[in-house]
């Protein structure tokens, strides 16, 4: 059984993660506001939950104050002042999602922004091509969360992609404007990521940003972590980047290189 986090990106910083019906569902971005800078740090502390035979966990966030050394967590890697880190590890490495079978995902486009398609797409994409993992879009779909089951008998259901706001889901409050993650369970004698989800803020609308807020959760359904390293997209706010950083495009091809069941 392994630890999953659970993490936002906001404006600011980051605020605590909830588990919703047992998913670890990591990745919120907070967007930069014009205000004070938060005090650095990252803020994270892992639980774990068994739910018939999937692994799930939540992330309640706890500040570690980030010296000129930096702080180095579990699973974190620093490459000439590149970063990245993992949600989970499978002994020496992590969790991650089976590369040899393309990842399905639908798309649920109430309350998404004008041009939703081109976003999604475009964030696709490049998750692609930096990643090395095979992305299948399966279209539309009315639901707004997933159930954690298999899906027509046989497959997990899709990645879903959403649009939702403060007053549908307590998910995205406060400078909350992403949230994202996935769960997982042993598929042989490995652990696997399986289902994911992604909620992004309805109100947003700026098209590079909505884009860019959904590379990150799709990093975090994939299986990253924040980083510390506020050049990368995985950092735990949005500031402004404009793509995946070095680090996060290391990080991805280091889940890719788990080896297929």
């Amino acid at each position: 059984m392994h630890e999953h986090s659970e993490d936002t990106i906001r404006q600011t910083v980051p605020d605590q993660i909830r588990i919703l019906r047992g998913m670890a569902l990591p990745g919120t971005l907070p967007a930069a506001q014009p205000q004070p800078p938060a005090p650095p740090g990252r803020q994270r502390s892992n639980g774990v939950n068994l739910l018939k035979g999937l692994v799930g966990a939540g992330l309640a966030i706890v500040l570690v104050l980030v010296l000129v050394a930096g702080y180095f967590g579990p699973g974190q890697r620093f490459f000439g002042g590149n970063s990245y880190a993992f949600l989970a590890m499978n002994g020496d490495e992590p969790i991650a999602w089976n590369h040899c079978q393309a990842i399905r995902y639908q798309v649920n486009p109430k309350g998404a922004p004008v041009g939703w398609e081109d976003i999604v797409d475009r964030a696709v994409q490049d998750i692609e091509d930096a990643s090395g993992y095979v992305f299948r879009d399966l279209g539309t779909s009315a639901k707004t969360q997933l159930i954690g089951q298999r899906y027509d008998g046989n497959e997990w259901e899709p990645v879903l992609i959403a649009w939702s706001d403060r007053y549908q889901t307590g998910l995205l409050d406060g400078s909350v404007i992403g949230r994202g993650g996935s769960r997982a369970t042993y598929v042989g004698d490995r652990e696997r990521y399986v289902i994911g989800q992604v909620w992004l803020d309805s109100t947003m609308r700026d098209p590079f940003a909505t884009q860019m807020v959904l590379e990150h959760e799709l990093g975090h359904v994939l299986g990253l972590d924040h980083t510390g390293n506020s050049q990368q997209l995985m950092y735990e706010a949005y500031h402004g980047q404009k793509g995946l950083g070095k680090g996060d495009i290391a990080g991805l091809k280091k889940l890719h290189d788990v080896p297929c069941p």
